[in-house]
């Protein structure tokens, strides 16, 4: 009977039973397979990225509208509203100033000062930030 070689490069199907990992990073699929998780790993930064701006834009956009109706019933009824209901249900009847609670882009409420701390002719409208950091860090409960 004569011996069976294995030929370098040439592999059977049947020869081929190692483990998954072993086939994975067997020296010609090391480098697809290094380049397959650096683009996924590409993939989810970009993906995040995206999501981390389109967080920053909702929020603000929430800040621009909550500005202007505080402005609108400072200049409607001649003084700052006390709370954000009086901006969803004003107190004279007429359009609400605002159609639903502002609130940042991940989630968390607006917080409205009127007066402003430094301009008292102004508003002060605050995001908490990814996380809520603003807020824990600088306007403690």
């Amino acid at each position: 009977m004569a011996k069976r070689t294995r030929e370098r490069g040439i592999s059977l199907p049947w020869e081929n039973r190692g483990n998954l990992l072993g086939r994975l990073f067997a020296r010609g699929r090391r480098r697809a397979f290094g380049a397959s998780v650096l683009v996924a790993a590409l993939v989810a930064v970009t993906l995040g990225g995206v999501e981390r701006r389109s967080r920053l834009h909702r929020t603000r956009v929430a800040i621009d509208e909550s500005r202007r109706a505080v402005s609108a019933f400072r200049s409607d009824h001649g003084r700052c509203p006390r709370s954000m209901d009086e901006l969803l249900h004003p107190p004279f009847p007429g359009a609400p100033y605002l159609r639903e609670a502002p609130s940042d882009g991940w989630g968390t409420p607006l917080l409205v000062r009127c007066p402003g701390l430094e301009d008292p002719d102004d508003v002060d409208v605050l995001a908490a930030g990814e996380g809520r950091s603003y807020f824990d860090d600088n306007f403690p409960r």
